[in-house]
Order: structure tokens, then C-alpha cells, then sequence
């Protein structure tokens, strides 16, 4: 029997959901520069800076498509230095998914579950994502492209939901406050958070067709950052520019102001239950990286569960610990701080560093893959 793959769909969905998850609750674009009423004009620029930034990674997930991440280092790198520079990502994954899930308790504990213990939303959490990676990326995606789509048109719905209500002309003059440099340094900004590309980086080996690599990445990224700039006009055309920068989680409010027929008194929550959604995706999303990536540096087979068990309990101790240790508000800004070195370093430098070292060494890497190829045959 055929092994199942990834659809193009499948893959799409769950890097816009990836996306989503940060994008529309601690909405990180409307405190980066300008700070005004030009942030829609940033979040389309940035689009054009996201996939500059991620090229490396697109070329070399090209150029491998039989090899994930962590697999094509070994290739290039060679057994010592690609086992160490997978260490180094699977390291990265799993700070993504602690992040990931920091958000998810911050969102949630701060509003519908307000007098909850953290540690009964974590140990949830953990419980569920464990439950998820131990059953495989196949199984995941099915579960991804059944409720994706419905997160993704319920974020829309409750954009249009409060066009009436909201006053738009808080948003004109267009470019008035703004310099260039401003908009750039903001667009910029905003593609550090654009590391859902390692998700695609992960799966390439399992695609159904490998030519959509570039479909995947261009669908998901212009997709994501459509939404994005919905919400991000109209809730400063509701909030207000300074009420929106200031809040936590500017669209749960922009929600809650939504006037609704008192058949459903509390429409946040629709948006909480939908954001869920998108939130238990990146972690579980971020968790199957590490521990796909630990397997085969371990040389350990699908079947192995124990990495999964270990690394979901350091998953949900660390995330405890942060959260019940450290105030909210400090741990916040400390992530932003170090969000955008860890970028540097696994998004834009490793990559380009790869890219050169395959280039020079290209003759005798391509070489040994075609021998590699002839053995299999």
C-alpha cells in the first residue's frame, strides 16, 4: 500500500492557520514602526520582505526535495556538523512551540477562563498536543483541513461583523504621518515573525508534489497577510490608534465591541473558540518539528512514542514554569527582544551560509546523490 502524502491543501491550511495564531492575538503589527493609521500599507510590504528574507530556505528545499530540514544539513554539512546544526533547530522548534503555547495561556487565561489555574490550561494543552504528534503528521492535517477552513472563514465573518460599527476615518489621511523609512523599518519588523516557512521546510519529503513547494509557500503567505490586513483596519478603525496599540490583544477587543443580537451575548468567545484553533495548530505544529527532527537525528523510527512522551512533558514544564514563575507582561517583552536574533540566526544566516557551502561543494554533493539514487533503484 501507498504511503499517504501531504496535500498542497493540507499544507496550505496549516501554515495559515500557523500564521494566524500570532497574527490576530497579541497582533504584533500594530506596535512596530509607524505606529499609525499606515500599518495595513506594512503588512502588504511586508509580504514582499518575508519571501526575500526566506529565499535560502525556499532554494534549498527545491533543490532537496527528497530531505526535510534537518536531513539535508547532514547531506551538506556532513554526520557531525548536520547532526549538530539539526540539534541546534530542533532546539528552535521547540522554544517556537513554548512561545506558542505562552500565548495560548496568556489569551486565554486573560479573558474567558480568567480565575483558572495555568497549570489546568497547560497540562491540557500538553495533554492534546502529545495526544496529536503521537499520531502523526497524516492524521494531524486531516484534523487541520476539517476545522482549518472554519477558523479561517470565521475570522472573516466577525471582520465583516463590525465594518458598521467601526469609524474608518481615523484611518485617513493615507501616508501622512509616515516616512518611507518608517514603513520599511516596520515591514521589515513584522517578516521576523514569518518562521511558519520551517513548517514547509519539515514536510517537503511528504508532499504529494513536490513542484508545489513555491504555490505552498506564495498561496499561504499572500492568503495570511489578506487577513491580516482586514483586521488589522478594522480594529484600529474601532479601537482607535492609541487603544489598539495598547491593548494585549487588540481584535478579542475589537470582538467583544461588536454589536450582536443578544442571542449570543458574548461573541468573543466565538472568536476565543476559533483562535484555539489556530493556537493549538502552531503548537502542535512546533512540538511534531522537534520531535520529527530528534527522531532522525537519533536515527529512530515513527514508531518510537518515548521522544514524543519527553519532549511533551519538558514542553509543558518549561511552559510552566515560565508562566507561573515570571509576569506576563515581562516575559512579553523579553520574547520580543530575543525574537528577532533567533530569526537572524535559523531563518536568514544558516540558511545563506548552507547555500554557499552547497555551492562550492555542489559537484561532489550531487554526485553522491545520484549514487545514492542508483543503490536505491
Amino acid at each position: 500500500m501507498n504511503e499517504e502524502k501531504v496535500t498542497k491543501r493540507q499544507a496550505i491550511i496549516l501554515i495559515i492557520l500557523s500564521r494566524l495564531s500570532i497574527s490576530i492575538s497579541t497582533m504584533p503589527t500594530i506596535d512596530i514602526p509607524p505606529y499609525n493609521q499606515d500599518m495595513w500599507i506594512v503588512v502588504i510590504l511586508s509580504a514582499f520582505y518575508s519571501t526575500i528574507l526566506v529565499l535560502p530556505l525556499l532554494f534549498l528545499a527545491n533543490r532537496f526535495v527528497d530531505y526535510n530540514l534537518i536531513g539535508y544539513m547532514e547531506v551538506i554539512y556532513g554526520k557531525t556538523l548536520g547532526k549538530t546544526l539539526g540539534i541546534a533547530y530542533v532546539l528552535f522548534f521547540s522554544f517556537s512551540s513554548v512561545i506558542a503555547a505562552f500565548n495560548h495561556v496568556d489569551l486565554i487565561g486573560s479573558t474567558i477562563l480568567t480565575n483558572s489555574m495555568n497549570g489546568l490550561l497547560i497540562a491540557g494543552l500538553g495533554v492534546t498536543a502529545i495526544y496529536t504528534v503521537s499520531r502523526g503528521l497524516i492524521v494531524r492535517l486531516r484534523a487541520v483541513e476539517i476545522f482549518g477552513p472554519v477558523a479561517i472563514s470565521t475570522i472573516i465573518i466577525l471582520v465583516i461583523l463590525g465594518i458598521k460599527e467601526s469609524d474608518f476615518s481615523s484611518l485617513f489621511p493615507i501616508l501622512s504621518d509616515s516616512t518611507l523609512s518608517d514603513i520599511h523599518s516596520g515591514a521589515l519588523q513584522l517578516s521576523f515573525y514569518s518562521v511558519d516557512i520551517l513548517l514547509l521546510a519539515m514536510i517537503v519529503p511528504d508532499l504529494e508534489d513536490k513542484k508545489d513547494i513555491n504555490n505552498i509557500f506564495f498561496i499561504s503567505i499572500i492568503t495570511s497577510k489578506l487577513i491580516l490586513v482586514l483586521a488589522v483596519i478594522v480594529t484600529q478603525a474601532m479601537l482607535g490608534l492609541e487603544q489598539s496599540r495598547h491593548t494585549n490583544f487588540p481584535f478579542n477587543l475589537y470582538v467583544r465591541m461588536i454589536k450582536f443580537p443578544n442571542i449570543l451575548e458574548r461573541i468573543d468567545v466565538v472568536f476565543i473558540l476559533t483562535w484555539l484553533i489556530t493556537s493549538q495548530a502552531r503548537v502542535n505544529g512546533f512540538l511534531y518539528l522537534a520531535v520529527r527532527g530528534l527522531r532522525e537525528i537519533l536515527n529512530k523510527g515513527l514508531k518510537e512514542k518515548r521522544i514524543v512522551i519527553i519532549m511533551g512533558i519538558l514542553f509543558s514544564v518549561i511552559t510552566f514554569i515560565l508562566t507561573n514563575r515570571y509576569p506576563f507582561n515581562l516575559i512579553r517583552s523579553q520574547l520580543v527582544k530575543i525574537h528577532k536574533p533567533m530569526f537572524l540566526i535559523f531563518i536568514i544566516i544558516i540558511p545563506i551560509i548552507t547555500c554557499i557551502v552547497y555551492l562550492f561543494r555542489r559537484r561532489s554533493i550531487d554526485q553522491g546523490q545520484r549514487l545514492l539514487k542508483n543503490k536505491g533503484e
